[in-house]
């Protein structure tokens, strides 16, 4: 897409297709591999500065909190934060131009991000469990997404123009 983009911002092309595919849930990371560990995504040198830990999102967070000393009182106050400049940002605008509307099967509109969360308390967030190094290991084994659960029935829709990515939001409007 940014090439794209940038073909008709330079005057390269007045119109562009673009378009891309996901291969990443065909092709495992590391599938190329020479060191008798394809099809692994980390090879033998991570696993041994790591100690063989397999780390997801909250356990790499966990590990890079500890080696630069944070908290866990100032990460949750950092996120609170987050959410509250995300929350005043979508409430004035600012994400509507990047997200499509979309109606699920239900008639329900989706047509804003849900994964902010305004309003937290440093008490609610204190609650909340932490990943732990120690179960690391099971957390490869942990599917993105339940065998059981629902599929979307739906597919995304195309960007719109004006959106991350489109030449219009890259300074320049299309001829």
């Amino acid at each position: 897409m940014a090439f794209a983009a940038a073909t008709v911002i330079s005057g390269q092309a007045d119109v562009v297709v673009a378009g891309g595919v996901e291969s990443m849930s065909r092709v495992p990371m590391g599938a190329a591999r020479g060191d008798g560990s394809a099809g692994k995504p980390l090879g033998p040198r991570y696993l041994e500065r790591y100690d063989g830990v397999y780390p997801n999102q909250g356990v790499g967070a966990e590990m890079i909190a500890e080696r630069w000393g944070f908290s866990r009182t100032e990460l949750d106050e950092f996120s609170l934060a987050s959410h509250e400049k995300a929350a005043k940002a979508q409430a004035d605008g600012a994400f509507d131009e990047e997200i499509a509307p979309v109606t699920t099967p239900d008639g329900t509109v989706v047509s804003a991000d849900e994964g902010i969360r305004p309003g937290g308390t440093l008490e609610k967030l204190g609650s909340l469990k932490t990943p732990s190094r120690r179960t690391a290991s099971s957390a490869r084994a942990t599917p993105a997404r339940s065998p059981t659960a629902p599929r979307p029935s739906w597919s995304p829709p195309a960007r719109r123009p004006g959106s991350w990515g489109s030449p219009r939001s890259c300074g320049s409007t299309p001829r």
